[in-house]
């Protein structure tokens, strides 16, 4: 990008085609593409929000390419200082990976424990079988109970997927969702008359 000579500014009526606002020191107006005249001039954060906007790298009138480099202030070292760079490691890894860490190990115990515990829970009282939960219940105790749970939510996931899709039937267009379709229906047939 070209800086235009803040002192003829002074005396002429250019201005930013995006904000009609004209440059000064702390906003120059540069001519970043092969426009001519006051069309080709913008702000430096005028154009930034612009392509952000319009999700484009190219200028919409002559389609000329934008082209940045970046500018390092004079006392900037030539590498990155390694308490700097850690101190960014650092910041990036407990800011962003550890909450997603956290939600996905959340999201996990409940939907593996949670809720497979609470449809075991939910089903032993609807059939008034005897089953107690208990801060004392051994390690096995608990995971086959966990486990069961998972059993009982596929069965009720799949068996919700084939009544809506009896309701609702599906396409040509969708030949493989169609086959798990036909064959969990073959299933249930067999098991109901008691062939295999």
């Amino acid at each position: 990008m070209t800086e235009i000579d803040n002192d003829n500014l002074q005396n002429s009526e250019l201005e930013c085609r995006v904000c009609r606002i004209g440059g000064d020191e702390e906003r120059p107006l540069y001519t970043p593409c092969k426009c001519s005249g006051s069309i080709g001039l913008v702000h430096q954060d005028c154009l930034e929000a612009w392509l952000t906007h319009s999700k484009k790298d190219t200028c919409e009138l002559c389609g000329a390419k934008y082209q940045f480099a970046p500018q390092y202030a004079e006392n900037t070292p030539s590498i990155i200082p390694p308490f700097i760079f850690i101190r960014s490691f650092l910041k990036l890894t407990v800011f962003k990976a550890l909450p997603f860490t956290l939600r996905l190990l959340l999201a996990i115990f409940i939907w593996l424990v949670l809720v497979p515990l609470g449809t075991t829970v939910a089903y032993c009282t609807c059939m008034r079988r005897n089953f107690n939960i208990s801060w004392k219940m051994s390690t096995s105790t608990f995971a086959s109970t966990v486990c069961y749970g998972i059993v009982i939510d596929a069965v009720m996931a799949l068996s919700m997927l084939i009544i809506v899709s009896q309701f609702f039937p599906l396409t040509v267009s969708q030949p493989h969702i169609s086959f798990f379709f036909i064959r969990c229906r073959l299933l249930i047939f067999f098991d109901s008359t008691g062939h295999r």
